[in-house]
C-alpha cells in the first residue's frame, strides 16, 4: 500500500474508533470498508430527513399547486372566429384618390409667397485678381524671411507637445 493510502486508512480507523468509543452504539465497525460506511450514513441521513419532514409538515410549494382545487370558474365560450375584412380594389383606389386630393389642398394652402430671392454675391474678376496678387506678395515675403509664417509652429508650442 502506498504511503499516502496507509496514512489515510489509519486516520479513517482512528476517526471510526473515536466514534465507536464515544457512541457505544456499536453501529460502525472500525474494520468496515469506506463504501459500506458511506452507504450506512446515507441511509441514516435519509431516515433523519424523513423524520424532520414529518415533524415540520410539508414544505411550502412555490408556483402552481398540483391538481384541482374546487370547482373551475365558468369561462365563457370563445367568440366565433370572424373572417378578416378586406377592401376591394375600387375601395382602395377611392381612398388613395381622396388622400391625394387632401394633400393637394394642404400643399396649395402653403404655396410660397412671392418673396425676394437674394442672389449670391459674386466677386468680380478684377477683385479676384487683386486678392490673388496680395496673397502671392505675402507668401514671397514669408519665403524671404521678412514676415513670420502664420502656419509655422512656435517653439513654445513645440516644446510643450514634445
Amino acid at each position: 500500500m502506498p504511503k499516502g493510502n496507509q496514512r489515510r486508512e489509519t486516520v479513517r480507523r482512528k476517526v471510526l474508533a473515536h466514534h465507536y468509543e464515544r457512541d457505544n452504539s456499536k453501529c460502525y465497525d472500525p474494520m468496515m470498508e469506506t463504501a459500506q460506511i458511506v452507504a450506512l450514513l446515507v441511509v441514516e441521513r435519509n431516515r433523519l430527513d424523513a423524520a424532520i419532514q414529518a415533524l415540520k409538515g410539508p414544505a411550502k410549494r412555490r408556483g402552481r399547486p398540483p391538481g384541482k382545487r374546487g370547482p373551475m370558474p365558468h369561462v365563457a365560450a370563445p367568440a366565433p372566429v370572424t373572417r378578416k375584412r378586406t377592401l376591394s380594389g375600387a375601395g382602395r383606389k377611392a381612398i388613395a384618390d381622396a388622400a391625394r386630393k387632401r394633400w393637394a389642398a394642404v400643399k396649395a394652402a402653403k404655396a410660397p409667397s412671392p418673396a425676394v430671392v437674394e442672389r449670391k454675391r459674386k466677386i468680380s474678376p478684377a477683385a479676384r485678381k487683386k486678392m490673388g496678387d496680395a496673397a502671392k506678395k505675402r507668401w514671397a515675403a514669408i519665403r524671404a524671411g521678412k514676415a513670420p509664417n502664420p502656419f509655422a509652429k512656435s517653439k513654445a508650442k513645440a516644446a510643450k507637445k514634445g
